[in-house]
């Protein structure tokens, strides 16, 4: 798979779930980057960035293949 769409949490909605850093460190561990945000909710309480929508592209894939400006 060249890209994949997850959803991160800011703001650990469970005990158990896992955190924005963990989340990047696996899907480094399976060979992929962060390449897009797609979205972000805001959290009702305080606004802030409650969750993002990160495009995880294969870091030897098509969409990484260039790295110019």
């Amino acid at each position: 798979t060249e890209l994949f769409l997850l959803e991160l949490p800011f703001f650990a909605p469970r005990p158990q779930g896992l955190s924005f850093d963990q989340m990047i460190q696996i899907m480094a561990d399976y060979g992929y980057k962060p390449y897009d945000f797609t979205t972000f909710q805001r959290r009702p309480y305080d606004g802030a960035p409650g969750l993002c929508e990160l495009a995880f592209a294969k870091e030897q894939g098509i969409l990484r293949s260039y790295h110019g400006w």
